[in-house]
């Protein structure tokens, strides 16, 4: 069943896993922070805030993740 406020992160995951959600459902229902991170990152990219832009700010921050993973292990 999909809710409304906050969810737990592996809920999400599952749910977008199975395509029962959008990664905008994703990015707004995972926590206040994420949420004004992606405000934030299509405010700064000049986007609009829709699925797409949260697909591109989902891979974004992946992309930060893992680079954060490498600088570490140097």
């Amino acid at each position: 069943m999909i809710g409304t406020g906050y969810m737990e992160e592996s809920q999400l995951q599952e749910q977008l896993y199975k395509g029962e959600i959008n990664h905008l459902f994703y990015v707004q229902h995972h926590s206040e922070e994420k949420q004004k991170a992606f405000e934030k990152y299509c405010e700064d990219n000049n986007l609009p805030q829709d699925n797409r832009a949260a697909q591109d700010f989902m891979d974004y921050e992946l992309k930060m993740e893992e680079k954060a993973h490498r600088d570490d292990a140097m």
